[in-house]
């Protein structure tokens, strides 16, 4: 059932990036409307299918309920764009920013399109080890992490390409529907703290999390690493911009490297880690 709410949300998802990318090359006002709507429409039916895989699994062991069904590739990529989704939508709405849906849509699809691609929507009862109040929270702060960190991601990569066309001094004409350089770095320095304190936390009850399962705090597995590296890229990010003023370009990029680090964290780590193989 959820593979095929899925699909459908991810066609809706499609059709919300191609309406946004309208409004952003043709200045087509009615674009904003309509990317919004449709985007609206795939979080619905994504949600409709996330719950409905939920109570699926909830339903193989009562040890399993309360628990989220994110211990697979599939399910843990499909949370991941329901997460991002939500996200761009309410920022697009409180901001006003109408191209945000071009930045965003492309991440939350390409995580759909690899659940639908790759990996099986088989649901599996939790592993013995994985029987923790923690995984009720751990699993749920870093998803949500990572959806707000993907947003910052396209944030900032709105404004790389803002300040290249000003600087190229022939800018396109999509370049006066992109929001100024001032409000990408605002918008991108709010999302950063208001996702690092929760990825700290996030990792700080996986540790905790771990003690319980596995005897120790820390074991520097590789996703631990990997994890760590993550939030010491943005913990300095947000040291430099506001011990030393680093802004614009250089936070941009640094949120850039960031990204790279979670999506290493969450696939390439976890396939290489020994203790974090219940994905």
């Amino acid at each position: 059932m959820e593979t095929m709410t899925l699909s459908l949300s991810c066609v809706l998802s499609c059709a919300a990036f191609l309406a946004s990318c309208l409004y952003l090359f043709k200045r087509t006002p009615q674009a904003i409307g309509v990317w919004k709507t449709l985007l609206a429409a795939s979080v619905g039916i994504h949600l409709i299918g996330f719950i409905l895989r939920t109570a699926d699994f909830w339903a193989l062991s009562p040890v399993d309920r309360f628990f989220l069904p994110v211990n697979t590739f599939f399910g843990a990529l499909s949370f991941l764009a329901l997460v991002t989704n939500l996200f761009c939508l309410k920022l697009a709405h409180k901001h006003n920013i109408s191209v945000l849906g071009v930045f965003v849509l492309p991440i939350s699809l390409a995580a759909q399109a690899a659940a639908l691609a790759f990996f099986a929507a088989t649901i599996q009862p939790l592993d013995e080890k994985m029987h923790s109040a923690l995984n009720i929270i751990h699993p749920l702060i870093l998803m949500s992490t990572y959806g707000t960190l993907a947003n910052a991601f396209a944030v900032a990569g709105a404004f790389l390409i803002q300040d290249w066309q000003i600087k190229s001094r022939r800018p396109g004409e999509f370049c006066w529907q992109i929001p100024s350089l001032e409000v990408l770095d605002r918008l991108n320095s709010r999302l950063m703290l208001i996702a690092v304190p929760l990825l700290a936390l996030g990792i700080l009850l996986g540790s905790l999390w771990a003690r319980g399962a596995w005897g120790r705090l820390w074991g520097w597995d590789a996703k631990e690493i990997a994890s760590l590296v993550t939030l010491l890229i943005y913990t300095s990010n947000i040291t430099m911009r506001w011990a030393f003023g680093w802004r614009g370009r250089w936070s941009a990029l640094m949120n850039l490297l960031g990204f790279a680090s979670i999506l290493l964290t969450f696939f390439v780590a976890d396939l290489a880690s020994k203790v974090h193989d219940y994905l």
